[in-house]
């Protein structure tokens, strides 16, 4: 294994895997890595494995971790529906600028 990988196993009964995912992509997770990240090259910063453990992490139970990830499911498929309703919005836009070029060129005195 790389030296640059880190395993840290969890209690399944106690977090879902998914949830710490989640939760590595907030502003706070991100502010706790680079507060303790250290190196001198400011593009390969490193986070020790005791650093990295020592996170604070929300404590809330599996049911709350499951409610919040299906929410944030929710949101991503409402996301996803509406960058398609955007593209295709896009599309006719595109289609109908022509004609309403045409039509205003047409109408010019």
């Amino acid at each position: 294994m790389p030296d640059l990988l880190i395993r840290a196993r969890m209690d399944p009964d106690a977090m879902n895997p998914h949830f710490l995912a989640l939760f590595f992509r907030t502003r706070e997770a991100r502010m706790y890595i680079e507060s303790v990240a250290a190196g001198t090259n400011p593009s390969m910063k490193k986070i020790s494995q005791p650093k990295l453990l020592g996170m604070p992490v929300p404590s809330v139970s599996l049911d709350v971790q499951k409610r919040i990830l299906s929410h944030v499911d929710l949101m991503n498929l409402r996301i996803q529906q509406l960058l398609a309703v955007q593209s295709e919005t896009g599309v006719w836009l595109d289609r109908l600028l022509p004609t309403v070029l045409d039509r205003a060129m047409a109408e010019a005195p």
